[in-house]
């Protein structure tokens, strides 16, 4: 019995860890997903959630402890980080 418990552990951890590779994200609770929070008086307004900075999407817990799915945006200037095929290699200058 305990092999078989340990075997049921075993099955369902590898399935989360494929999961937590495969599908990072999960939409945004505060804002349901939509990156928005419309105005309760004027419904046709609307800001960027807070929570997830308008993104629509947060980062799933075992994806933030495991470092999946990190998000490609700077935390201070919010501007989106290069991607590793621009960077100068040491050969070559800018």
């Amino acid at each position: 019995m305990t092999t078989f418990l340990v075997l049921l552990a075993a099955v369902l951890l590898v399935g989360y860890w494929i999961s937590l590779r495969l599908h990072p994200y999960t939409a945004c609770p505060t804002c349901e997903g939509r990156g928005r929070h419309y105005g309760a008086l004027f419904n046709r307004s609307w800001r960027p959630c807070h929570a997830c900075d308008g993104r629509g999407r947060r980062q799933r817990l075992g994806a933030r402890l495991l470092g999946y799915g990190m998000p490609r945006f700077w935390r201070p200037t919010r501007r989106r980080a290069p991607r590793t095929s621009d960077w100068p290699s040491e050969g070559r200058h800018p």
